[in-house]
């Protein structure tokens, strides 16, 4: 009497628990079909058709149960080797969507997969035609699911270093081991042993399990999906660089255009000596010696410039033949790059013309903004042209 209330809550029990399998396994198929239909990604469609193979594999388990005294034996075995072909293949897929997540190249290319789909699809056949026991096809799908499981495991292990996919690879062999001891405990009964009867209550073991394997694929995924964006990211990051440069740089010169100055302020402060300096007789260099002679002077001067002035002074061309070199030196070394400069843009030859240039200079401070010092710079400057000498 007790054995068989043992039976009755067994099968309860079972039932119960394939049907939180099922419940659980309809969720993971369910997020990734949604995963796929808004990715191209193959390897979300490989999981997906894994997952889903999971489940049919589960669904053939749930109709041996509740046919069992409905069904014939013939059609209850084949329900068995339907459930014992997803079963595999969800294996199959699950290594495959694997080396495609990882590698551009699958470790299970077309004509291994045909392999295993011929494989398959006989030894299923071959299962119906032999009659073959309902509990020794249940141990070949132990054997055959967690070796091959064990297999693609081990392999991604040793073969990547992405601690996302040790983890998956971790989960796949933890995994493998359950269904092959499944397997070993099982395999006495076969000669008449004893099935431990742990065993009658394992679907509870196994729902885990399988969440937690779908658990790893989400978050493999998840971890991808962060990757792609960070990368996104930091490539719109250098793009929009490229963008401010390209808006920000003059492109005759590589000095900094007007555009620039606002930024430069803000990174600097409003402390230093503001230096205006203007090409003198420019209009006379374009008409002599042409406008493209004109171009070179400007690079000249923009290289002059650069030259002498330190790498933490902003130099900027403000248009035309106008530039502004910002500066946090002092007025004397200020003076002496100027000097320089001109000294250098004052050499000439037949291929080369000199260039004089008139300066303007003006302290910025607490109470003489920017604005106010460049309007006082602009005007020392053309004092400076008139004059006709240095300032």
């Amino acid at each position: 009497m007790d054995q068989d209330i043992n039976v009755i809550v067994d099968v309860a029990l079972n039932k119960w628990a394939l049907g939180i399998q099922v419940a659980i396994l309809s969720i993971l198929t369910t997020v990734f079909l949604a995963l796929w239909l808004n990715s191209l990604h193959r390897v979300l469609f490989a999981w997906l058709l894994a997952w889903t193979a999971n489940l049919c594999a589960l669904l053939a388990v749930f109709g041996v149960i509740l046919g069992t005294g409905v069904f014939s034996e013939t059609a209850l075995r084949m329900l068995y080797v339907l459930y014992a072909w997803f079963k595999l293949w969800f294996a199959i897929l699950l290594i495959f969507g694997l080396s495609r997540h990882f590698y551009k190249n699958s470790l299970l290319n077309p004509s291994v997969m045909r392999f295993l789909l011929a494989f398959t699809i006989s030894g299923g056949l071959l299962l119906l035609l032999m009659q073959v026991d309902m509990l020794i096809i249940q141990i070949l799908v132990y054997i055959l699911v967690g070796g091959f499981l064990l297999m693609g495991g081990v392999y991604f292990l040793f073969k990547t270093d992405r601690s996302q996919s040790k983890i998956f690879q971790l989960v796949l062999c933890c995994e493998s081991f359950i269904l092959l001891h499944h397997a070993w405990v099982l395999i006495p009964a076969v000669w008449g042993g004893p099935i431990p009867r742990y065993m009658t209550r394992i679907s509870f073991f196994d729902s885990i399990a399988e969440l937690i394997v779908g658990a790893t694929c989400l978050f493999v995924i998840a971890n991808r999906v962060i990757t792609v964006l960070k990368q996104r990211n930091s490539q719109m990051e250098e793009a929009q660089q490229a963008l401010r440069e390209l808006v920000d740089v003059d492109p005759l010169t590589g000095l900094w255009n007007r555009r620039h100055i606002e930024t430069f302020m803000q990174a600097h402060g409003e402390t230093g000596y503001l230096i205006y300096i203007d090409v003198d007789r420019f209009k006379q260099i374009n008409d002599g010696w042409g406008h493209a002679m004109g171009d070179v002077c400007l690079q000249r001067i923009a290289d002059g410039l650069r030259k002498h002035f330190s790498t933490d002074c902003g130099i900027f061309r403000l248009g035309g033949d106008e530039f502004l070199v910002i500066s946090g030196a002092d007025e004397m070394t200020i003076h002496q790059d100027i000097n320089a400069l001109k000294k250098e843009l004052m050499v000439r030859n037949e291929a080369l013309p000199s260039v004089s240039i008139s300066v303007g200079i003006q302290e910025m401070s607490e109470t003489v903004s920017f604005e106010k010092a460049l309007q006082q710079a602009d005007t020392a400057m053309y004092s400076n042209k008139r004059l006709g000498v240095s300032g």
